[in-house]
């Protein structure tokens, strides 16, 4: 097994084992307290000296939360390699001067498989950004294991692929490491990071930018996220290095933040898992809830139920055209995937406590028009379509997702045919294709 030594101890941080708990534990008496637990934060990574009292701000919350988190995904910039797109690890830990980190090894070929991204271990030489966010979780979490991804140059949509695909449910903290303005005069830094602390809590992209926030694609990742879901964010602690152990002549910012998930999707995702959990145990559909839902529940609507264990495909179950409400259409698509997949035996409960769930809500379908297949490659939208293909005797259905495993549309349309059940250079007069969109969560 592959164990990484640290990159920075005795630098960023006391390469003492003892010293560096102290420090931590300091840090976290001095930290406000709060028991609001945030679906992901953004810290700051610089020496535990300058940035420590802002991060503590962000992790103290965990002390009330230490046994619900079993995975933490940790993301943050490339400051030593250029590389195009994400890197995840293979390594099996990664270690600091208080022990190794776990690292969720059996994830890694899901993500690795996504357009993108590579395992790459050289990118994560030297970097010290993910490292000194280590200490505060092991002091913190009892048993977790790790997801750690380094961003080069990769846009806020892949970055947003990428954390969907790990977002996961409660057990899942995303965190996302930055630091703000470089090397200003304090009232400077002040100005600038003051906007880049605003455009962050309005989840305003274009104000962050990489002059502004060293992990400023890591945080418009997370941002396309926030304004996709409805998610909001969260201002808990912002200064620098003046504030801290430098002088003010030459600063550099920091912040801390969280980020809410937003009820409606809360009671979505919890829907599904209840109606699994429930399969598991009477082996039928649940009924519909009594209570009140969100008005996007009470709603005619239809959707797909996914299931992923280690981000492999586990079960996927969807209605194209339904009556149902939005609410009884993942009951049922949750318990068909869980447990009626012809592709898979049906779920244990002690196997779902290692999958995720994910929900996409469709919108109502329209069919396109086209000459030719070439005529139908130049109108499809990598990353936004989905798409239906049918003929006199097949049907094949792509959710948009599914874009994250294909570079050209070329390339998905030959998959979606296979899918279909036909040779993969089929075409004729007789295919219709139907194009619609879906909501992630």
């Amino acid at each position: 097994m592959q164990s990484k030594p640290p990159n920075v101890a005795n630098q960023f941080y006391p390469g003492d084992p003892n010293e560096l708990s102290m420090m931590v534990a300091g840090l976290m008496e001095k930290s406000p307290k709060t028991n609001r637990l945030p679906k992901a934060m953004i810290v700051p990574h610089a020496g535990l000296i300058y940035s420590g009292y802002t991060a503590s701000c962000a992790y103290q919350v965990l002390q009330a939360h230490a046994d619900q988190i079993r995975r933490v995904v940790l993301i943050g910039p490339s400051h030593h390699f250029k590389f195009s797109g994400i890197a995840v690890t293979s390594f099996n830990y990664f270690e600091t001067p208080l022990g190794r980190v776990a690292i969720d090894i059996d994830y890694m070929p899901a993500l690795a498989s996504l357009v993108g991204v590579t395992v790459s271990n050289q990118a994560f030489e030297k970097e010290h950004c993910l490292e000194v966010q280590l200490p505060f979780l092991q002091a913190l979490l009892p048993n977790f294991k790790l997801i750690p991804a380094i961003i080069s140059d990769a846009s806020p949509d892949l970055v947003a692929r990428f954390l969907l695909k790990v977002w996961g449910g409660d057990e899942t903290l995303i965190l996302v490491s930055s630091d703000l303005s470089h090397y200003h005069s304090y009232a400077e830094a002040q100005r600038i990071d003051q906007a880049t602390a605003s455009a962050i809590v309005t989840t305003d992209i274009k104000g962050v930018r990489p002059e502004t926030a060293c992990g400023s694609r890591g945080i418009n990742g997370l941002l396309t996220l926030a304004n996709e879901r409805d998610m909001r964010m969260e201002l808990i602690d912002l200064r620098n290095s003046g504030d801290t152990a430098g002088d003010k002549s030459r600063v550099v910012g920091y912040g801390a933040y969280y980020c809410f998930e937003n009820k409606k999707v809360t009671q979505l995702l919890t829907l599904a898992r209840s109606a699994i959990d429930y399969g598991c145990i009477h082996h039928a559909p649940m009924p519909l809830p009594d209570g009140p839902l969100e008005d996007l529940l009470n709603q005619p609507g239809n959707c797909f139920v996914t299931i992923e264990k280690n981000g492999q495909l586990r079960g996927c179950i969807g209605t194209i055209i339904g009556k149902d409400t939005l609410a009884q259409d993942i009951i049922n698509n949750a318990y068909k995937a869980a447990f009626k997949d012809p592709r898979f035996p049906p779920l244990t409960a002690d196997e779902f406590a290692q999958c995720d769930i994910h929900i996409s809500i469709l919108t109502p379908p329209h069919e396109m028009t086209f000459q030719s297949e070439a005529d139908l490659l130049t109108q499809l939208q990598p990353g936004k379509d989905g798409l239906i293909l049918k003929t006199n005797t097949h049907q094949g259905v792509f959710l948009p997702s599914v874009w994250d495993k294909f570079s050209e549309p070329q390339e998905f349309l030959k998959a979606l045919k296979q899918k279909a059940g036909l040779p993969s250079d089929y075409w004729s007069s007789d295919i219709c294709m139907y194009r619609y969109y879906s909501q992630e969560y």
